[in-house]
């Protein structure tokens, strides 16, 4: 679906920097190694790596444009913003929030991903369905799973993950499902929660 940058500058805010709103691109990405013509680059952060490195070569790869929360230099055509992946994030909320259609989001301790694959396959026979790639279930995957969300789906099935308290909320927020399926609590991740009760209040934000 194709968008111009004008919509990535009423979402995000920032500072744009030698970009011309109506430019175009039709996708979103963030790993540079992948980067076709015309995608829209948001650098992310990570303990390990740092993806405002890689706007040079996401640019020279053919992006219509980058989005970086750290400056580079010598690099003038870019959005400057305070947080790539809370860039991303309102990103994938913004397009999502254009579609009607119905989501189902699917959430619990285990057995997410093999849930999710499972209901959209099903889904699929009869619908023209969008589903999360692998485990695409956190800050990052999430709104790039929504940012695929195009005029032809007609139901979408999103996995949501958490490890921390408070990790869920947001993500419910930004997918917007009129749907919930919580797989069941467990004690993953108890050193994070303290104990089950904590676990169920966090995945309990899907009821």
């Amino acid at each position: 679906m194709e968008r111009t940058l004008q919509f990535v500058f009423d979402t995000c805010g920032g500072e744009p920097h030698g970009l011309d709103p109506k430019a175009t691109f039709r996708r979103v990405c963030t790993d540079s190694r992948l980067i076709q013509p015309g995608d829209l680059f948001v650098a992310l952060r990570g303990e390990n790596f740092n993806g405002n490195q890689f706007a040079e070569h996401a640019l020279k790869k053919g992006a219509s444009a980058v989005i970086l929360d750290e400056a580079v230099e010598g690099l003038r055509s870019c959005l400057m913003v305070s947080d790539g992946c809370q860039a991303l994030g309102q990103l994938g909320a913004a397009h999502r929030g254009e579609f009607d259609l119905p989501v189902i989001a699917v959430a619990g301790s285990n057995g997410k991903t093999s849930t999710k694959d499972m209901l959209a396959s099903i889904l699929r026979t009869q619908f023209e369905t969008l589903h999360s790639e692998a485990s695409f279930n956190n800050a990052i995957g999430v709104p790039a799973t929504l940012l695929r969300m195009e005029p032809h789906h007609q139901v979408a099935v999103v996995e949501l993950g958490t490890n921390h308290s408070g990790e869920l909320a947001p993500l419910i927020t930004m997918v917007g499902p009129q749907y919930g399926l919580l797989t069941g609590i467990g004690h993953e991740h108890l050193e994070h929660f303290g104990n089950l009760e904590g676990v169920a209040q966090e995945e309990g934000m899907l009821a």
